[in-house]
């Protein structure tokens, strides 16, 4: 029998799912000149300053070749600096600088609300209950 991938299967549903999600926020993103995949690097360098570029692929699930493009574009708009680690100067350690800390700010509260409206089509259960399953499934494929 023939695999038959149509709107009735699961994995429809997730790269359904993963497409309006990503093209509601990068709707919004547009108005920064920043897309999804920046503004989350940028979120992992807010949250995780002097990170190497090995320690950003491996939190974000992308291959260093994808982190490399994506900070040199971060780069090249003033968002970020790299700067030689004291323990190794082959290694580069990204940091924010003042102007990508404000960037950052000001669009983690448009992510913000639109997580906020994402959560408010669940009753408090359903959230818990669907952010379970989704845990339990990340879990098995990894």
């Amino acid at each position: 029998m023939v695999y038959v991938f149509d709107e009735n299967d699961i994995m429809w549903a997730f790269f359904k799912l993963r497409y309006l999600i990503k093209s509601r926020i990068q709707d919004k993103l547009n108005d920064y000149d920043i897309s999804l995949d920046q503004w989350i690097i940028l979120s992992l360098i807010y949250q995780k300053e002097g990170s190497n570029q090995k320690k950003l692929a491996e939190i974000s699930q992308k291959d260093r070749a994808v982190i490399t493009r994506i900070l040199n574009k971060l780069e090249n708009k003033g968002l970020i600096e790299r700067k030689s680690s004291y323990h190794d100067k082959r290694e580069f350690l990204i940091y924010l600088t003042d102007k990508g800390t404000a960037l950052y700010k000001e669009t983690a509260a448009i992510i913000s609300q639109n997580a906020r409206d994402i959560n408010s089509y669940f009753s408090g259960r359903d959230l818990e209950q669907f952010k379970s399953l989704l845990n339990n499934l990340s879990s098995n494929l990894e």
